[in-house]
């Protein structure tokens, strides 16, 4: 019977490369001016450490500033050229001419700094903030919550702590051990962090309710991202100077209820008489249609071009009576201006952002002077805002000869609107002033002034007040 026939082991790879050659710098290569061609990667940093310097090694760093003085030894600020990372770059051939890199610890230089300038009296350092860890899901408003970090900040010297460094690093590879620094006499103190303004940039504001466009449904609010601001604030008056404060982030409740989502009351309501001429009062019915319903929700903006589109004989539009410069001629859409008027005065009332409007170059017979609104495709518009917190409900229609617009939503206000209308300072320029009064005293409660306007003519007029009108509010059912 035949003997089995021993097989010898395989090498191992560590084996195998024990007697492989090792890998050479590409020729004509040099670290720092010193020639490292050919060598392998111990020939290199031997060579290395035998040429270049290592004074600063062995060295002590001396800092002077004022009557004071820093000594950095070579342990403290681990001062070394960085000789294994060159003797890398040599072998991977990046590039033929190498520079030496002098490797210190950074932090625990800047903490000697820190400790030595706050002896002379410290360094200003700007209050500020930033986010620790990572965002949570803000559109689902699921996961972890971020943390606040504030810095309270600290007042000294205005200097720079980075600029010193680099000129203690400079002075190292140049193989100079005595720095002096000049401590500026002026100081500066920090600003105190405006939360308020912090919170700003970094929260995302819970939605409240609002009302679908369609179906008039109400939508549920959703979820903010904020902190406490109160609490923060304690926090941030008891700090001391150059404290870290961490402020955990939370998701936020929205601030209105969906039963306070309903159109219940009139924020502004303002009618206008019109004429008998058919075809003005037939642009101005389209023009109503156009408003009517039109929701406005919180921090929207409506455009009145935008609402009623161009004017065409193809959009229902009749010609009427409308000003082209300073003549009356027959227009499509002419009139349309006394519904854009009626609108801005509701607004007004309501106290809705005026973000765009212009007055006409006459004045209106069917509003007050200097309460009107010009509109012209492309050019003119009235653009109107709602800043507050709920929606707010256009109604619009034209009927007993009046042009009527409300502005419905849910009335917080202790207190109702009159814009008093006169002419100040010369005869062409009307002036608007908005005027509230305490709803059950009816005493005046402020007034200022909101607008002027200019007219291509002089006018005059008996100061006067313009009102709510004070027809029964239409209930929003109804629409």
């Amino acid at each position: 019977m035949e003997e089995p026939v021993q097989k010898e082991p395989e090498p191992t790879s560590s084996f195998i490369s024990a007697f492989l050659p090792k890998p050479k710098i590409p020729s004509g290569t040099t670290i720092s001016g010193i020639y490292v061609g050919g060598m392998t990667q111990e020939q290199a940093l031997s060579t290395l450490q035998r040429s270049v310097s290592h004074v600063h090694e062995n060295e002590d760093m001396v800092l002077s500033a004022e009557d004071r003085t820093l000594r950095l030894t070579p342990e403290k600020s681990n001062v070394h050229w960085n000789l294994e990372k060159a003797v890398d770059s040599a072998l991977n051939g990046e590039e033929k001419d190498i520079s030496l890199e002098l490797s210190l610890d950074r932090d625990a230089i800047m903490a000697e700094l820190q400790r030595f300038f706050d002896s002379l009296g410290g360094v200003y350092m700007p209050s500020g903030y930033w986010m620790e860890g990572d965002a949570p899901d803000t559109v689902q408003m699921i996961g972890p919550c971020q943390t606040l970090v504030l810095n309270t900040g600290s007042a000294g010297h205005l200097m720079n702590l980075q600029d010193v460094y680099d000129q203690l690093v400079a002075a190292y590879q140049q193989e100079e051990f005595q720095v002096s620094i000049e401590v500026p006499e002026e100081t500066r103190e920090p600003r105190p962090l405006d939360l308020e303004q912090v919170f700003q940039q970094v929260a995302i504001l819970p939605l409240n309710p609002s009302i679908d466009h369609s179906t008039l449904e109400v939508i549920p609010g959703k979820l903010g991202y904020g902190f406490d601001v109160a609490a923060a604030s304690t926090l941030l008056e008891n700090a001391k100077e150059g404290e870290t404060l961490r402020i955990q982030m939370q998701f936020l409740e929205p601030e209105v209820s969906e039963a306070d989502a309903w159109f219940q009351e009139t924020l502004g309501y303002c009618k206008t008489e019109y004429t008998d001429n058919e075809n003005r009062n037939e642009n101005l019915r389209l023009a109503c249609s156009k408003l009517n319903g039109k929701i406005l929700q919180p921090g929207e903006t409506l455009s009145y071009n935008e609402t009623l589109g161009k004017r065409t004989a193809e959009a229902g539009y009749k010609p009427a009576p409308a000003y082209s410069g300073t003549e009356l001629v027959d227009e499509v859409g002419g009139g349309i201006c006394q519904v854009s008027s009626t609108l801005y005065l509701s607004s007004l009332f309501a106290e809705l952002t005026i973000v765009e409007r212009k007055n006409h170059g006459f004045p209106a017979s069917y509003i007050p002077l200097g309460l009107d609104a010009t509109v012209n495709w492309g050019t003119t518009d009235l653009k109107i805002r709602n800043d507050y917190d709920l929606p707010v409900k256009i109604l619009a229609e034209i009927s007993e000869g009046f042009v009527k617009i409300r502005i419905m939503g849910v009335d917080l206000r202790d207190y109702y609107v009159k814009m008093e209308y006169r002419v100040d300072d010369h005869p062409s320029y009307a002036a608007a002033y908005r005027c509230r009064y305490d709803r059950e005293t009816d005493e005046e409660i402020s007034r200022t002034l909101d607008h002027t306007s200019t007219y291509l003519e002089d006018v005059w007029c008996w100061p006067g007040y313009a009102e709510n009108a004070t027809d029964d509010p239409i209930e929003p059912e109804q629409q």
